[in-house]
């Protein structure tokens, strides 16, 4: 998909080169027709008013929110009942009105502002509601039956603002059930609610994704792998692998399971049921692909610490615990899906060669095999902690490099800059982490920064020689 960035950066580079002469004035116009430059500037009028739409939508909630209470106590119940139901409905009416039905952009941006009003006034509506009615139950429930709400409008709607606004709903909800079931040492709720916060990891799954293509919205893709991911560590965590990384092998097996298996299902991942036909270009794999590699950095630099492989803890100081089945269930079908994947990613085949992955690809495998491994023989084998630090230390550095030399062979910025900023941060990791004098630390501070400028310049200047050499080498039309 072109973002409006992209299509911004195309048209100034487009403009210089014809003032160049390097293109003709034809190929500008082929190049304005396709990529719609003449759109740009309402675009981004368009993105502004909706944030402004949208903030004002939000202070005009919280104003009547605030009226509402201060009369409260004052009206009777069937008052207060038909009060609550006409904001709720007229509100949404009007908004879905002026989204469908706007002749003028603006009037359809304020819909969609009326419509998030809306949406928030669900919940204050359930919470009025209940305290009228006098139901009881904790702020969490809540939380989580507002969020399915505005996640039914967002699918009815095909809004990306409510989609992502019923993903935060439903995250407070699933953080704050956590915390109170499982911090503040009480007996968990056998009910309903159980079984939403301990099989969240399967339900954001089925609930976030089939939005997120149905939108075609990149940021709730994003917020959905946030959502499945983190839900899904926090459900191995609760074993209590972290807390037993150096003396249990019965918990180590937890941690190298959130370790691994969260990468390679991200790494792998295939968005084809979503696309019409296998030529369709991918929607949203690459945006995986990248998170994964998130993944895999942020574990890499976490372990190149000593203190990692050294640290332990003489108990688990929580008091809780899910039933085994309920982790074992959601580590199956996710491990499942990832196996699944893989094969289908790499085109096994009973002939030889049995495997053709990409390279890139086996990069990341054999990555992952290594960190295996590493965690492997020091949990169950032998105490290695000079040896794993040292590895991931090395690993940790071939990704910096492997990231860089991408950004230079494909021109990204962005492989660029995030493979300087791991070598630096390595650098300054490894400086902090040891016994060293203030003059040494001074030094590499400086050699560090002279050498992130040095690099930032002569990488932008590669960039426009590889753009004029790139224009310059295309055939006339």
């Amino acid at each position: 998909m072109v973002t409006d960035k992209f299509r911004s950066q195309l048209r100034q580079e487009a403009a210089q080169w014809q003032t160049e002469e390097l293109i003709e004035e034809q190929f500008y116009d082929q190049l304005a027709t396709r990529y719609e430059f003449d759109k740009l500037e309402s675009s981004a009028r368009n993105r502004f008013t909706m944030i402004l739409l949208s903030i004002g939508g939000l202070l005009l909630g919280l104003g009547i929110l605030t009226f509402v209470a201060a009369n409260w106590q004052g009206w009777g119940r069937e008052f207060r009942l038909i009060l609550l139901l006409s904001v709720f409905i007229a509100v949404n009416a009007i908004g879905f009105h002026l989204w469908q039905r706007g002749r003028n952009p603006w009037q359809s941006l304020l819909g969609q502002a009326l419509l998030f009003t809306g949406a928030l006034s669900l919940g204050a509506n359930m919470a009025l509601m209940a305290q009228m009615f006098q139901i009881g139950g904790a702020e969490y429930k809540l939380f989580l039956v507002w969020g399915v709400g505005v996640l039914i409008m967002a699918y009815s709607l095909r809004l990306t603002l409510l989609g992502m606004l019923a993903i935060a709903l439903i995250g407070i909800g699933y953080w704050a059930g956590l915390y109170q079931s499982l911090y503040e040492f009480t007996n968990y709720d056998t009910s309903l609610w159980r079984w939403v916060i301990s099989l969240m990891p399967l339900i954001a799954t089925v609930a976030y994704l089939p939005l997120a293509y149905w939108c075609r919205s990149r940021w709730i893709f994003v917020s959905s792998i946030i959502a499945v991911i983190s839900s899904l560590l926090s459900l191995i965590d609760s074993s209590g692998w972290f807390f037993y990384w150096n003396n249990s092998p019965h918990q180590s097996i937890w941690g190298l399971i959130s370790l691994i298996l969260p990468p390679a299902l991200l790494w792998s991942y295939d968005d084809f049921p979503w696309r019409r036909s296998s030529e369709e270009p991918e929607i949203f794999a690459a945006i995986a692909r990248k998170l994964s590699l998130l993944l895999i950095i942020n574990s890499c630099f976490f372990l190149s610490f000593y203190a990692a492989w050294t640290w332990s803890s003489s108990g688990n100081f929580r008091n809780y615990s899910y039933d085994i089945w309920i982790i074992l269930l959601s580590v199956i079908l996710f491990t499942i899906w990832t196996v699944a994947q893989w094969i289908k990613h790499s085109k096994l085949s009973l002939q030889p060669p049995y495997f053709q992955l990409d390279l890139t690809s086996t990069f990341v495998l054999s990555l992952l095999g290594i960190m295996s491994i590493t965690t492997i023989w020091h949990n169950h084998v032998s105490l290695i902690p000079i040896l794993g630090t040292f590895i991931f230390n090395c690993l940790l550095f071939i990704l910096g490099i492997g990231l860089t030399r991408e950004g230079l062979t494909g021109n990204d910025r962005l492989s660029f800059w995030l493979g300087m900023g791991l070598l630096t941060a390595q650098i300054f990791s490894r400086t902090f982490e040891y016994d060293t004098g203030l003059l040494l630390k001074s030094l590499i501070l400086i050699l560090c920064g002279a050498g992130v400028m040095i690099a930032g310049i002569w990488f932008e200047r590669h960039l426009r020689h590889q753009g004029l050499v790139s224009v310059s080498n295309r055939p006339p039309t």
